[in-house]
């Protein structure tokens, strides 16, 4: 029994030697860890500095955008509430004598968000504004009032001498027709719409911040002003249109029938569509009245000089620290155990 007891003591401690020399080599590790990295201070030193001199001197290249923003609410004219209730309270009766009565527009500030994010009216404002050399101002040439042409590439001259056919879209009936070097509208909306502009909504107040980004602080304001007042002019324009060709419609079925009861419900319409047409030439904010309008932003928005300088400097010290320890572990591996 005391043999036995005495065994088991000796492999106890001679795993109790084991497991202090492993924590040994960990200590030991730890601290080579640490003394290359003191050997190689000045080299981690140099490297972080120079990525953040880098940084700096980009972040100097880049020039100031600013942000004008217009804060506005939707306007509730209470126009299609009268509409709804007429047509869902006799449009049972209207079908019955073969009439179909004109449904009511829905939420009219949810059709304007829509309108406003929409590739036809983007690219209706920069069409109408002229924008596109003020958006690819690189490639515009100020002087002659002209695009610069493009060189070809190596890519194009090669496909040029191989007799290969360009990668140029093919054409369509309706196709922009531009000039050499000239960007199309597709380019001028998806730089409008992911880098200029930008629409975001308060589902609690209801209201709606429409954001422009641009070079040029005057311009920045001068556009969100105009695309607000742009919108609702649109659609005070176009409920004008609708509710004018509504209303002929509904005479011509008045016209049409000799029931009292259904002569009524389409005076009721032509009455609500009326009502349209009143509040839509009488207001002029028709759909989103601004709260506060844009002005000119004193403050740039972009480039975060700052930020880029810290991060370059975060990831040059974690590189320079990682391509010591590569070096070290290299140099280790060529050493004769």
């Amino acid at each position: 029994m005391s043999h036995h007891q005495n065994t088991h003591e000796r492999v106890n401690q001679s795993e109790g030697v084991r497991l202090t020399a492993a924590d040994m080599d960990d200590e030991i590790d730890l601290a080579e860890l640490f003394s290359v990295l003191a050997r190689r201070k000045w080299f981690i030193f140099l490297f972080s500095f120079a990525a953040m001199l880098f940084a700096a001197l980009i972040a100097l290249q880049l020039p100031n955008q600013y942000q004008a923003k217009v804060l506005m609410v939707p306007v509730n004219t209470g126009s299609s509430g009268g509409l709804s209730g007429l047509a869902s309270k006799y449009g049972g009766l209207a079908s019955m004598a073969g009439i179909d009565l004109p449904s009511s527009q829905g939420d009219l500030s949810q059709q304007a968000i829509s309108v406003l994010k929409s590739r036809k009216f983007i690219n209706d404002f920069i069409v109408s504004n002229k924008l596109k050399p003020v958006l690819f101002y690189e490639s515009w040439d100020q002087e002659r009032q002209a695009w610069k042409e493009k060189k070809p590439g190596l890519i194009d001259e090669v496909k040029a001498s191989l007799g290969l056919p360009d990668s140029n879209p093919v054409n369509y009936a309706g196709q922009e027709s531009l000039t050499p070097g000239e960007p199309s509208l597709w380019k001028a909306y998806k730089l409008f719409d992911k880098e200029v502009m930008s629409v975001s909504e308060d589902k609690k107040s209801s209201a709606i911040t429409l954001s422009i980004q641009w070079y040029d602080p005057v311009k920045a304001r001068d556009w969100a002003n105009q695309i607000v007042d742009d919108l609702n002019e649109r659609l005070r324009n176009e409920t004008i249109e609708s509710s004018e060709r509504t209303i002929k419609y509904l005479k011509e079925q008045i016209q049409q029938t000799n029931l009292l009861e259904l002569r009524e419900i389409l005076f009721g319409l032509i009455e609500e569509h009326v009502k349209n047409i009143t509040l839509a030439k009488t207001h002029a904010e028709y759909v989103f009245k601004v709260i506060d309008p844009a002005v000119v932003p004193e403050e740039k928005s972009k480039p975060k000089r700052g930020l880029m300088v810290a991060v370059a400097f975060v990831l040059g010290l974690m590189l320079s620290i990682f391509i010591v320890l590569i070096q070290n572990w290299r140099a280790n591996l060529s050493q004769p155990k």
